[in-house]
């Protein structure tokens, strides 16, 4: 087996492309060059000339992981019971009817897992019409390609090393949208990507207090949900904005108790801006009645260069991939 000491992350996003440069050591992974693109995924053919832009940001050995954030990747996870003969029919059959797919059209894997008294399938199809032109591209500039998946799988992997619970919902806010996971025994049961993040909170957060965007910004990351730091009529409006999200928790519960009937998550775990917005784990925790805590996965990254954060919408999937063994 290579020994692979410093590699390229790669996070596709249907707006943005993020590339960041690891250096891996012991427990720890050191950013050492980062680079970042505009770009949509209906221009596949602009791709060929982002290839060559990261290549000049490369490491020069080029081992690359690659992770989806694209919302044209679609991640379906749900329960199968009993014990059928043929697992992959199974899936085909069940996705072919939840999406009216041809599923030829998409890069397709799963992976099933044990839990209880049945399985619980967890299926990821890239559209090939981006993901095969991302591989030609980068192969043809000598990158070497060890791994592809999504951002569901990055943050999975990363979340699993960062926090020891038994039964929890993971929360990442991210800029444009937020991805809701629950994990049971270290069993990914359920995964949402919602269109409500921090850029939502910023907005409607700028519209009610009649403020331009980067103000609001400003006093949410400065007062958050602290009731110390609001007067009543700016706590209410933070709040009012802050159910957006809790809206989506609670849409997220409903439809994890309709699919398994079982005891919900007992822990709420926080990263990305849910993890840095100030009492905003107080606010959930008291919401829904359960342990909140915050979390980064910042803490398996170092770097010794100036590196701007507000540049990168998938640091933290790159961070999580970057833990790939």
């Amino acid at each position: 087996m290579i020994d692979i000491k410093i590699i390229n992350t790669i996070a596709i996003g249907e707006n943005q492309i993020n590339h960041a440069v690891f250096k891996k050591e012991k427990n720890i992974l050191k950013l050492i060059n980062y680079s970042y693109f505009d770009f949509d995924t209906n221009d596949m053919d602009r791709f060929k000339l982002i290839a060559k832009d990261i290549k000049s940001f490369a490491d020069k050995d080029l081992f690359t992981y690659i992770t989806f954030t694209t919302r044209d990747t679609i991640k379906e996870i749900f329960p199968i019971i009993g014990n059928p003969k043929d697992f992959k029919l199974e899936i085909i059959e069940h996705l072919k009817q939840t999406y009216l797919v041809d599923l030829t059209e998409f890069n397709f894997d799963y992976t099933i897992s044990n839990i209880d008294d049945y399985f619980v399938c967890y299926a990821a199809m890239i559209p090939k019409n981006i993901s095969e032109a991302i591989f030609r591209d980068l192969n043809k500039e000598g990158f070497k390609l060890i791994t592809a998946e999504t951002d569901c799988d990055s943050f999975k992997r990363g979340i699993i090393r960062l926090r020891n619970e038994e039964h929890f919902i993971h929360l990442h806010i991210r800029k444009n949208d937020s991805i809701f996971m629950i994990f049971k025994n270290g069993i990914l049961m359920l995964e949402r990507q919602v269109m409500n993040g921090l850029s939502d909170l910023i907005d409607n957060l700028s519209l009610q207090m009649n403020i331009d965007p980067t103000s609001a910004e400003e006093y949410l990351m400065k007062n958050g949900l602290d009731k110390n730091k609001n007067n009543e009529e700016n706590f209410a409006i933070i709040s009012s904005v802050s159910d957006r999200i809790s809206v989506q928790i609670q849409r997220t519960l409903d439809m994890y108790f309709q699919t398994y009937r079982g005891e919900p998550p007992t822990t709420i775990v926080l990263t990305g801006f849910g993890s840095i917005i100030p009492d905003f784990d107080r606010y959930i925790s008291e919401l829904f009645a359960l342990p909140t805590f915050r979390d980064t996965f910042f803490k398996f990254m170092e770097t010794d260069i100036d590196i701007d954060f507000k540049r990168f919408d998938f640091l933290n999937e790159m961070i999580c991939l970057g833990l790939w063994e």
